[in-house]
């Protein structure tokens, strides 16, 4: 009991609620940095992987279409 004496001003202060605001904050924030490379890695192993395959696609079907023009210009 003597204990939980001691410790209610502790707790009752504006200190312990700086040190709880700033662990939350810490929490969080690394939290948040985990999200942003998780999001980084899927950017970087599908959307631009699929995003670069996709603008070959379109610069080869460009490509066969001029070259058929020019064939039939000719």
């Amino acid at each position: 009991m003597d204990v939980i004496q001691q410790l209610q001003p502790l707790l009752n202060s504006s200190y312990s609620i700086f040190v709880a605001a700033a662990a939350t904050l810490a929490v969080l924030m690394k939290i948040l940095s985990h999200i942003i490379k998780a999001m980084d890695w899927h950017d970087k192993h599908f959307v631009r992987k699929r995003l670069s395959r996709l603008r070959d696609i379109r610069a080869q079907r460009y490509l066969s279409l001029q070259a058929q023009i020019t064939e039939t210009d000719q």
